[in-house]
């Protein structure tokens, strides 16, 4: 028996607590991970019914949220690159979607209260009301090589 205060527990209770911690966490995680593969099927969907191919993607990533336009917030979701837009799909929230002919410049250097920060996982984006979003996301290079190469031709 363990003593905190007054309040005696057992190690059954101990175990509980920590198989009822465990557990919620592989439901959560389940949840997410099947989330996670239906999204990517509703993107390869979706692009295919409005004729737009993928040029990267669907993959994982990481919205860093700053701004009042797309939610302040970090979340894990499904990014994709078509010809014509940037699209996030995130658990329980809206979709984030991007036309390329609304990026102003693309980098691996996102600002955050004023200071700037570079990292070989940003994708930043500053679109054309100054509103910079910023992903994480693997292979970064060739995600700023095929969107600078897009904005460039809109």
């Amino acid at each position: 028996m363990f003593g905190l205060g007054g309040f005696f527990m057992t190690y059954q209770d101990i175990w509980l607590i920590l198989a009822v911690v465990l557990g919620t966490q592989v439901i959560i995680w389940s949840l997410y991970f099947y989330w996670a593969g239906q999204a990517v099927e509703k993107i390869k969907t979706q692009c295919s019914q409005q004729g737009e191919h993928i040029l990267i993607g669907p993959g994982k990533a990481t919205y860093q949220g700053w701004t009042r336009r797309f939610g302040i917030a970090q979340t894990m979701g499904r990014i994709v690159l078509t010809e014509k837009r940037l699209l996030f799909k995130r658990p329980l929230q809206a979709d984030i979607d991007i036309p390329l002919d609304e990026v102003l410049s693309v980098s691996d250097t996102a600002q955050c209260l004023k200071i700037k920060h570079t990292s070989s996982s940003y994708l930043s984006l500053v679109l054309k009301d100054k509103t910079e979003i910023v992903f994480m996301v693997h292979n970064q290079k060739e995600w700023i090589s095929n969107i600078q190469s897009r904005i460039k031709t809109t």
